[in-house]
């Protein structure tokens, strides 16, 4: 039996997706009345296809200490009818026929039939951030401590401050930031700019005080009950990075008078994984509270002043961590993968009518098509891809993140 990789294909196609709509006449003279036409539109066949790289008995080859990371793509479409169409035409002059158009496909053969070359293209290409983002993540993730004190040892007065008595230290910040709501409430007299800086005020002092002593205060008590292994030299780690995005969007266009609303949904996730080794790991106190000295220039990026609000924009605490690790004599790469997801839905129905003589009411059913891709392949780690994307709208990505800039922004004015 052969122990080689070799490439492999396969697909399925299912029969095609056929939608049968109907065209009846309700109404007019002649012996039509009452008539039933039957129609059929195909929107071809379901598929999926797998292109991939077998390695036989990998099992075997995994016990044995041997890499298994072959490429593979997989890809599928999908198509089906919601719902029914209703659409009621009636004839504004003699012989006042009247239509009803029923069933499914009644929406994709009116669009098939109609020049629809002027439509927007909603489709949006998979963001390249995605995959530098998850390389990134998983370079800076390699050699990762379980805990970070660095910062808080670099933010000495806070932390002495907060060692020697935490409670007292939040007890404090409460009773300030809740003073300061009331000065709001009570002060009537306040300018309204006055009011924006005192709550500004309170809410920083929350946000970027009270909030990190309370997770400090929860890293301290765990890692004290918490007993974290050291790395065995040489054994084997895995380092991992992900990051997704989504688009949306609709519209609605009118073409030859039947007006369609087109909608489309994307989520692109990407991940990457690095599989490595260290010779000489850092052991003890040091590997567990983030003190090791290749830790210490990440330290002194987070301690300078609104570094986190510059990580927003472009994330140079990833990229002090990649750095750091593939400089790292101890540190080998073994191998490395990246993947991605890509997912599409995409919907189409006929919301109206307009045409000359006649007066129509009612809408058609609605064409669903999904597309999903699925795509990996090995991938050696370099310091290329230790550069960070640039993601200036990442700063305003989320009310939260909307509001600690603008009151950021209003404390530097008022300072």
């Amino acid at each position: 039996m052969t122990t080689q990789p070799y490439d492999r294909h396969r697909e399925r196609v299912t029969s095609d997706v056929i939608g049968d709509w109907t065209q009846r006449l309700i109404a007019g003279y002649g012996p039509q009345n009452g008539t039933v036409y039957e129609n059929q539109i195909n929107l071809g066949p379901d598929t999926e296809t797998m292109d991939d790289v077998v390695t036989p008995r990998y099992r075997e080859v995994i016990a044995a200490g041997g890499i298994v990371n072959n490429p593979c793509v997989y890809e599928s479409s999908k198509k089906e009818f919601n719902g029914s169409a209703n659409q009621l035409w009636k004839q504004i002059a003699s012989p006042y026929h009247e239509y009803v158009f029923g069933g499914q496909g009644y929406s994709s053969f009116r669009w098939a039939n109609v020049d629809t070359s002027g439509s927007e293209d909603i489709y949006v290409e998979m963001p390249s951030g995605i995959k530098t983002r998850a390389k990134l993540l998983a370079l800076s993730n390699i050699d990762k401590t379980p805990y970070a004190f660095g910062e808080d040892l670099g933010e000495i007065g806070e932390t002495i401050r907060f060692l020697k008595s935490p409670f007292s230290s939040m007890l404090s910040m409460t009773k300030d930031w809740t003073r300061q709501k009331k000065r709001i409430v009570k002060r009537k007299n306040t300018s309204v700019r006055r009011k924006a800086e005192l709550l500004s005020d309170a809410f920083l002092e929350f946000q970027f005080a009270f909030s990190p002593l309370l997770r400090s205060t929860y890293d301290l008590v765990e890692a004290s009950q918490v007993a974290v292994a050291d790395k065995r030299p040489d054994e084997r780690y895995s380092a991992r990075g992900f990051a997704r995005d989504t688009n949306s969007n609709q519209v609605s266009e009118t073409f030859s008078g039947y007006t369609f609303e087109r909608t489309i949904f994307q989520e692109w996730e990407g991940h990457a994984t690095i599989l490595y080794t260290v010779s000489n790991p850092a052991t003890g106190w040091r590997a567990k509270y983030g003190l090791r000295a290749k830790d210490f220039p990440l330290t002194l990026w987070q301690i300078a002043p609104l570094s986190f609000m510059v990580d927003r924009v472009i994330d140079i605490s990833s990229a002090v961590s990649a750095v750091m690790n593939l400089g790292d004599p101890s540190v080998k790469i073994v191998t490395g993968s990246y993947r991605y997801k890509s997912y599409e839905q995409r919907t189409l129905r006929n919301t109206q009518a307009v045409y000359t003589g006649w007066n129509v009411t009612g809408s058609g059913d609605t064409e669903m098509r999904e597309n999903f891709t699925y795509n990996r392949a090995p991938w050696t780690p370099g310091l290329s891809d230790a550069v960070p994307n640039v993601t200036p709208g990442y700063i305003v990505s989320d009310i939260l993140k909307i509001t600690e800039l603008g009151a950021l922004i209003l404390s530097y004015l008022k300072n």
